[in-house]
């Protein structure tokens, strides 16, 4: 039997990512020429290249602020310590 596909955990994901990376980021459950359309939707362009910011990304997939203020919140915790 195959292994399932999972994404990366949250964790571990770049402040900002490239669609490319997100494809990879996410396994491949989200495949190159989808990230590119999540890109133009959410992400920014720099010259040629379109970066996506992981707040945005989540914001968007989960439909809401919440899981995005989630991990500023944590964030801002580890770097208290």
């Amino acid at each position: 039997m195959t292994e399932q596909l999972k994404p990366t955990p949250w964790q571990k994901w770049p402040k900002t990512f490239t669609p490319l990376e997100l494809s990879r980021l996410m396994s491949g459950l989200i495949g190159q020429k989808r990230a590119y359309v999540i890109a133009r939707q959410i992400g920014k362009k720099y010259g040629q290249a379109w970066v996506i910011d992981r707040e945005d990304f989540f914001d968007w997939i989960t439909g809401d602020k919440i899981y995005s203020t989630e991990l500023k919140r944590r964030e801002i915790e580890r770097a208290v310590e």
